[in-house]
């Protein structure tokens, strides 16, 4: 039987920080060894990002996408969403995406701009700032250091995206057996950027589209009926991915190839959520 809800707490596990053995890259586990000054430091830093953690207070709700399909549970999300949102992005992976001359140049400068450091770092944590778990997910990363393996390097971000150029035609087919759910209203579209960084996936190359959740967007969501299927905008297909931003706030993320739906709420929020009668998960701040 499924549950009206599932309330989680979350628990972190958090390793030890530096010791002596560990900067000489000698194995241990066995001898007690004790944490060097790097060490020291890292695991004050550590008691600080857990209490800024804490302070945050926000809930981080699931749906699965099951119970979104129902026409009434769609509805109520939307009413929900709407009236705290004011923008909404979409993301296009580059391997379905054909790029011309002005593209090309346009995402040179988007994508080699992002590899620095103080750039990359503005940039997700102002897309991840109210995901309780991206920000996680950065510390364990340990800022730009760790992501270096993940994040290409500017000669090689330039070559690919010349080679995307020059074969004149998306790198991967799209999936066909998905099909678009609609076209998204030119008159919602604000701008659009190149990135390796979307709110679920760390390490592609994306063009994220932002549209202003005004009269017109909000007509096609309600038409739609599904917030997961790929959409249209212009002449390009496979847009998906969208997130519900009230300012720089996200609210909602979706993960449409994981159908993943969810949440970041504040208290006040989350208490006004449970009284839609939806079945979700949730992880609980506290």
């Amino acid at each position: 039987m499924h549950k009206k809800w599932v309330q989680t707490i979350m628990i972190y596990l958090v390793r030890q920080g530096q010791t002596d053995w560990n900067l000489f890259k000698r194995c241990n586990g066995i001898t007690e060894t004790f944490l060097n000054q790097t060490g020291i430091v890292q695991s004050e830093l550590q008691s600080q990002k857990l209490k800024a953690r804490s302070a945050l207070k926000m809930y981080e709700v699931f749906i699965e996408y099951s119970d979104m399909l129902d026409k009434s549970n769609y509805k109520k999300i939307l009413d929900f969403l709407i009236p705290k949102c004011t923008e909404l992005t979409y993301y296009v992976i580059l391997q379905y995406y054909y790029l011309t001359a002005e593209d090309l140049t346009k995402a040179i400068e988007d994508l080699t701009g992002e590899v620095d450091k103080e750039k990359f770092q503005d940039h997700l944590l102002k897309l991840k700032k109210s995901n309780e778990m991206a920000l996680i997910k950065y510390e364990e990363l340990d800022g730009y250091e760790e992501t270096e393996p993940i994040i290409k390097d500017k000669e090689r971000i330039i070559k690919e995206l010349r080679w995307f150029y020059s074969i004149q035609k998306p790198i991967t087919p799209p999936p066909t057996n998905v099909k678009n759910e609609g076209i998204l209203p030119e008159t919602s579209f604000i701008d659009s950027t190149y990135t390796q960084v979307s709110h679920c996936t760390f390490g592609g190359l994306y063009k994220e589209f932002r549209f202003r959740l005004d009269e017109n967007l909000i007509a096609y969501l309600y038409n739609t009926g599904d917030l997961i299927k790929f959409n249209t905008f212009k002449n390009l297909e496979w847009l998906e991915d969208p997130v519900f931003y009230n300012g720089e706030e996200i609210k909602c993320a979706i993960s449409s190839h994981e159908r993943n739906i969810a949440f970041f709420l504040k208290q006040e929020e989350y208490e006004a959520f449970k009284l839609l009668n939806i079945p979700m998960l949730v992880n609980s701040p506290t």
